[in-house]
């Protein structure tokens, strides 16, 4: 088995890609939402004509045992790739114009999400005094992040596997160890960031504790964001961001 060649697969609608593409995925809590780049050769796009909005997933791993490490929908098509995002997708097409009268948090939120279609959600049940104010003419996305400042919660709002979470913790069954000399390419800190290199870890996406054993720092930490890069032939890097 090799740690940095593995198969990979993207299906976007009815079709099913596993050559002659390159793929970047993005999983990060601070940015609005997830998103994969498929880089197509000249002959594929050429041939292929993807529907905006079309279900896309996005598979790699090792010897026929693919890890799902994207899930949504093609956001953009250009000569030479596409761009897949989340369900944020549809946060950001979903315009708002409402008036909230006594609204708990939980409530406006919920509202944004329903207009938008989004029916699997997890928001935090912590209790907040409810509020009258006015969203107007702001798409679903930007009215959480004035929902969230109205109420000044800074946790931050996700999707994993069409699931919304807000404030939530996410279940996470193994908490992943990475070892100096073992598993770790490269470790090295920018300003207040580390970034830590890896061979390809598909199971690995942002806010999962990790256990780091190395001499420049060690102990338990969160990642913030993960980016796996696959070039056409297979050959995998994850790059890991975090904060002491």
């Amino acid at each position: 088995m090799s740690y940095f060649s593995i198969d990979k697969e993207v299906i976007v609608g009815n079709y099913i890609l596993k050559k002659g593409i390159s793929l970047e995925i993005c999983s990060s809590a601070l940015l609005s939402t997830d998103w994969c780049i498929v880089l197509l050769t000249d002959q594929m796009n050429d041939k292929i004509s993807f529907e905006r909005l079309a279900k896309s997933k996005v598979f790699i791993g090792y010897e026929n045992e693919p890890e799902e490490v994207f899930n949504g929908y093609l956001s953009k098509q250009n000569a030479n790739s596409l761009t897949l995002k989340d369900d944020t997708v549809f946060l950001e097409e979903t315009m708002i114009s409402k008036s909230f009268v006594n609204a708990t948090f939980q409530e406006a939120v919920s509202y944004c999400l329903g207009k938008s279609g989004i029916v699997n959600f997890k928001i935090t049940g912590k209790r907040m005094t409810s509020k009258s104010f006015t969203i107007s003419k702001k798409n679903a996305l930007s009215a959480i992040k004035e929902i969230k400042q109205i109420w000044h919660v800074d946790d931050p709002h996700f999707f994993i596997k069409n699931t919304f979470y807000l404030g939530v913790e996410v279940k996470q069954n193994k908490v992943y160890k990475f070892t100096y000399g073992i598993n770790i390419l490269s470790l090295e800190r920018y300003e207040n960031v580390w970034k830590m290199i890896l061979p390809a870890l598909p199971y690995l996406r942002h806010t999962n504790r990790f256990v780091l054993d190395h001499p420049k720092i060690s102990g338990t930490f969160v990642t913030l964001k993960v980016v796996h890069k696959v070039d056409e032939t297979g050959f995998t890097r994850t790059v890991v961001e975090f904060k002491e």
